[in-house]
């Protein structure tokens, strides 16, 4: 299994990495994620070619280590907010949630008109993961977030962005543990994720891992 493709670089260094005119052109990306384990991104690959087979996907597919369940997208930008990334930080260093579990078991296409549509495996947000949802969404709320934050939440892996639909169909359900959040700021069209932070899931404060911002 490939490894992640994730930068080590300081937050304040990317922002400034390629220089006023070039991020003039960029899109920067700042979002929440749960990222599935060896065995489920194994797994999701294994579906997502069977499926690509069977419907004849049109498509750039998506790289298995870029494989991730969006849990708050923050927004976009021409540059890296250093001040977003601290903000955001805040937030996640006040959530206390249980591990909770992330079940796929469901493929289809969240249409969209002109263009690609995200191809995905999709399943239930029980309890504890909608918990973990909310409050994560809450305290971004208090740090003045807001404009981006969607309002509602359903587990989803894209695994291609395709113009070729297919009917939504069960799928053997994909299980994996999330016992962790990251924050993950992604350039649209570089094929390097970048890991801000990672916050251990635990219900008690004292038993939060610390937090591994770069830097």
């Amino acid at each position: 299994m490939p490894a992640r493709r994730f930068s080590t670089a300081p937050a304040s260094a990317q922002a400034g990495l390629f220089g006023d005119e070039a991020a003039s052109r960029e899109i920067h990306r700042l979002f929440f994620a749960l990222m599935p384990d060896e065995s489920a991104t194994a797994a999701i690959a294994e579906v997502a070619a069977r499926l690509r087979t069977a419907h004849r996907m049109r498509g750039k597919p998506i790289l298995p280590a870029r494989y991730h369940a969006t849990l708050n997208f923050l927004g976009d930008n021409d540059r890296l907010r250093p001040d977003w990334v601290e903000r955001a930080s805040r937030a996640a260093g006040r959530v206390h949630i249980a591990p909770c579990e992330i079940r796929l078991d469901r493929a289809c296409v969240f249409q969209r008109r002109g263009g690609a549509s995200p191809c995905v495996l999709k399943g239930p947000a029980d309890e504890a993961l909608m918990a973990l949802w909310s409050a994560l969404r809450r305290e971004l709320l208090i740090e003045g977030f807001g404009k981006e934050l969607d309002h509602g939440f359903v587990p989803h892996v894209t695994w291609i962005y395709s113009r070729d639909v297919f009917p939504e169909q069960a799928i053997e359900p994909i299980r994996w543990t999330a016992r962790d959040f990251v924050l993950v700021h992604s350039i649209v069209h570089d094929p390097e994720y970048r890991l801000l932070g990672r916050w251990a899931l635990a219900s008690q404060p004292g038993n939060v891992a610390s937090q591994h911002t770069q830097g």
